[in-house]
């Protein structure tokens, strides 16, 4: 039986980020980067500054600059990342999301890219979202992606726990967004993986088909044609959200 929470088990585990995951990261860096640019255009939060929680090394913040965000800050629990995120953000802190408010307040938006996925249990999940709400402007964001189990090929499209990662349905996430007394404003698409269908698996198996951009770059064009029309078949999701009034 663990005793401690499993991102603090797993501290330094779990850094790495689309640059450390060849073709495939680039695939979803660009897809992410796609569906934040439509949460900027749809709710056109303050662009002076955007807290980055979980920032890893920094990696995200030259899309920051490109969604047009004035001052890239963030937080991120491993000390090893920190030399590197400070060499691109311009104020970043070792802290976990219990230690947010400490170093940033009134936030009118917070982002956390790629961060649900590695907490484990329940409570500590509605823990971390509620310690970021609590952080908000009365009108702030709060914007994080959550895998859907539902079109996730690699956990079996269905809830999955491992070692240090796990895959939830949407209905899970809804849930614990509203116990973190978050109310969600829209769900935006991000990925939708090559192989997110049955009848698309053989993709996954063919290493030639994986090896090759001009595969995502298909499923890149058919997540523009279905993001913000629909979260079916979406890999993955953004959940926009604010606190409850």
């Amino acid at each position: 039986m663990h005793t401690e929470p499993s991102f603090v088990r797993n501290l330094g585990k779990v850094s790495k980020t689309y640059r450390d995951s060849g073709i495939y990261g680039r695939f979803i860096n660009q897809c992410r980067l796609d569906a934040w640019r439509m949460v900027t255009e749809r709710f056109d939060p303050p662009r002076a500054q955007i807290v980055d929680v979980g920032c890893a090394s920094g990696s995200w913040a030259d899309n920051w600059r490109q969604l047009g965000f004035q001052r890239i800050v963030g937080i991120d629990p491993n000390p090893d990342v920190l030399e590197d995120a400070s060499a691109v953000m311009d104020e970043v802190h070792t802290a976990f999301a219990s230690e947010l408010g400490s170093y940033f307040t009134d936030n009118a938006i917070c982002a956390a890219n790629g961060v649900v996925v590695h907490i484990l249990e329940d409570d500590q999940t509605v823990a971390f979202l509620r310690d970021i709400a609590e952080t908000l402007a009365p009108d702030g964001l709060l914007v994080y992606s959550v895998l859907n189990a539902a079109y996730y090929y690699n956990a079996g499209r269905a809830e999955w726990f491992g070692p240090n990662s796990c895959v939830r349905t949407l209905e899970t996430q809804r849930r614990f967004a509203h116990e973190a007394g978050l109310e969600i404003l829209d769900e935006i698409g991000t990925f939708i993986d090559p192989w997110a269908l049955p009848d698309l698996e053989f993709i996954a198996g063919d290493s030639e088909l994986r090896e090759r951009w001009q595969t995502y770059q298909v499923f890149v064009d058919l997540a523009n044609v279905c993001r913000g029309r629909s979260i079916t078949p979406f890999s993955e999701v953004l959940i926009v959200a604010q606190r409850s009034r």
